[in-house]
């Protein structure tokens, strides 16, 4: 199976956009929780779809610098403490979609150096 980046790509927004009920034009260079509000459960079940699809560890992906867990207040405070979101660093959905390809690819290396079976 061949994998490329733009296909990873579009299965990332697709994934984002059903978990979040987004039905606009998303692109890979939305933030993902900054534009996109993606965070918490929301973002744990994009990863698991991501790792159960492609075998990826969900320790390859270092969320918590991205988004946050569940939070009551983070809309309250996205409307009266915006400066509260810019604790987490933005990641792209192409950023997201580019560390995805690269687990998939050493998952792959991996696998192809593996000894032939008797």
């Amino acid at each position: 199976m061949a994998i490329d980046l733009k296909s990873i790509e579009e299965e990332v927004i697709e994934e984002i956009k059903i978990v979040n009920g987004i039905n606009y034009h998303v692109t890979p260079d939305h933030k993902v929780f900054h534009d996109l509000w993606l965070y918490g459960d929301d973002a744990d079940e994009v990863l698991d779809s991501l790792s159960d699809k492609y075998g990826i560890e969900e320790a390859e992906f270092i969320g918590s610098d991205y988004w946050p867990d569940e939070e009551p207040y983070l809309l309250l405070a996205r409307w009266f403490y915006p400066e509260y979101i810019h604790k987490w660093k933005p990641m792209t959905v192409r950023e997201l979609s580019t560390h995805a390809y690269n687990a998939i690819m050493k998952i792959q290396n991996r696998q192809n150096d593996k000894p032939p079976c008797p």
